[in-house]
């Protein structure tokens, strides 16, 4: 059994300082719902208006002026903190003190005993929430004076957070601009010449990526090839934008790496989803890093294969632009569902620099990431 410093105790929540309380919010927070429908939202209202939206929505008209924390009983359960007058969704619950507590401190308390309470929460297609299991979630509960340095301290490290958040974002906006240049005109060129793609620097390409690039599908492992442990099993589900999701890993046996060497997948490899490959206009394609591997390659997920003509970092930016996604979503007009095959990907006409000038712009990507 493990030891419990002095100056705490254990409680059914874990170890806790002596001097603080284990609560149900329910005991601390009056737990109700609003009234209105998500139609009733104005476009630029004068109040805002907790839907079970990501985002707040606008209301012209309140219902409530106080202080309060927001969970959303369907979807997206982001614990949210207003104090002022505001409207409220009739499936989207509103959280009132009713002991002495502070709000923001709550705030930060309940959020992570939410994001435990949804993995088993009720709900078929979606998962959801429902009073009784937000009131009986247990949280510490320190002196409000404790509660309020708390606060404090999350509160100055939040601002912090949200500032690094939003330069974060302006890089981002410049390395999309500057992407954009460095993928139309290239690095320091004074000459150009007219292509069917447009103008492009007199020294560049106009070539089909299947010149010296090929997309290989991966292998068509059964279901009744899966095993408890094993090598990750690479599927469309563990696809996502920009990375590599193992939520849902399944395993095939170990000796298949040798088996089936083909499709073992190598760090820095780079695969796409090529049923549903585009989601938002963004392209569903990652890249292998140390923490995917081993793992083996699912058919329906195409690894890119490049000759000593390309580049791959390069050519990874170019199929994320937004201009080599819209030419792909013409390849997979009207299949249902959307399916890219590698003779279709392949087809697609780019303008490809020097090998030496792919890297420089590779290169560049990569310090502004």
């Amino acid at each position: 059994m493990t030891e419990i410093k002095e100056g705490y105790k254990e409680t059914e929540i874990g170890v806790v300082p002596e001097e603080w309380d284990v609560v149900k919010v329910g005991d601390i927070l009056n737990v109700q719902t609003g009234k209105m429908n998500a139609q009733d939202q104005v476009e630029n209202g004068k109040y805002p208006f907790f839907t079970r939206s990501v985002n707040v929505q606008t209301i012209d008209t309140f219902a409530y002026d106080t202080e309060a924390l927001f969970i959303a009983g369907e979807g997206n359960f982001k614990v949210k903190y207003y104090n002022g007058k505001f409207n409220l969704h009739q499936r989207t619950y509103m959280l009132i003190s009713i002991k002495d507590a502070n709000i923001k401190f709550l705030l930060n308390a309940i959020q992570p005993k939410v994001n435990k309470l949804i993995s088993t929460s009720v709900g078929s297609t979606v998962q959801s929430l429902r009073k009784p299991l937000i009131e009986d979630l247990k949280i510490p509960f320190p002196p409000l004076k404790e509660q309020e340095k708390i606060a404090d301290i999350l509160s100055t490290a939040d601002e912090k957070i949200d500032a690094i958040a939003s330069q974060i974002q302006k890089v981002q906006t410049l390395k999309k601009g500057l992407l954009q240049k460095l993928l139309s005109e290239g690095i320091g060129h004074s000459e150009f010449k007219d292509s069917e793609l447009g103008k492009i620097p007199a020294s560049w390409e106009v070539v089909k990526i299947g010149k010296n690039t090929k997309l290989m599908g991966g292998y068509a492992f059964k279901s009744k090839d899966a095993k408890e442990y094993g090598t990750r099993w690479l599927k469309i589900a563990n696809v996502g934008i920009n990375t590599i999701k193992w939520e849902q890993t399944s395993y095939l046996q170990d000796n298949y790496k040798e088996e089936y060497k083909k499709f073992l997948l190598e760090k820095n490899d780079i695969v796409l989803a090529m049923t549903r490959p585009i989601l938002s206009m963004k392209l569903k394609i990652a890249k292998i890093t140390n923490n995917d591997i081993p793992a083996l390659l699912n058919q329906r997920v195409g690894k890119f294969i490049f000759d000593d003509k390309v580049n791959s970092e390069f050519m990874y930016q170019l199929f994320q632009h937004i201009d080599f996604v819209k030419l792909l979503m013409l390849k997979i007009m009207g299949t249902d569902p959307p399916n890219v095959s590698s003779e279709q990907l392949e087809s697609i006409i780019i303008s490809l620099p020097p090998l030496k000038e792919q890297k420089q712009i590779a290169d560049i990507s990569n310090i502004t990431n």
